[in-house]
């Protein structure tokens, strides 16, 4: 292949990127919202799981609750449903 050739093919690459960038721009937007909200619902619920270990110590609720709840949690970040 020339050496024009590789630049014409580059080029043209270039832009069917760019358009499609900024076609989509609003979904790849969107994407990265979900992601962070994602990550935001995940931390919130590590946190849940922490202030839950509390209630165990203090004989609120049982360890066998716990780790249903543990299994249901770890198969939800997973994407898997819940026993």
């Amino acid at each position: 292949m020339s050496d024009i050739q590789t630049r014409t093919m580059e080029k043209a690459f270039y832009l069917q990127t760019k358009a499609f960038l900024e076609k989509n721009s609003e979904h790849i937007d969107e994407i990265a919202r979900l992601k962070a909200e994602v990550e935001r619902l995940t931390k919130a619920g590590d946190e849940l799981h922490i202030f839950l270990i509390s209630y165990i110590v203090e004989g609120r609720i049982s360890s066998s609750y716990l780790n249903e709840l543990d299994d249901n949690w770890n198969a939800a970040k997973e994407g898997k449903p819940g026993a």
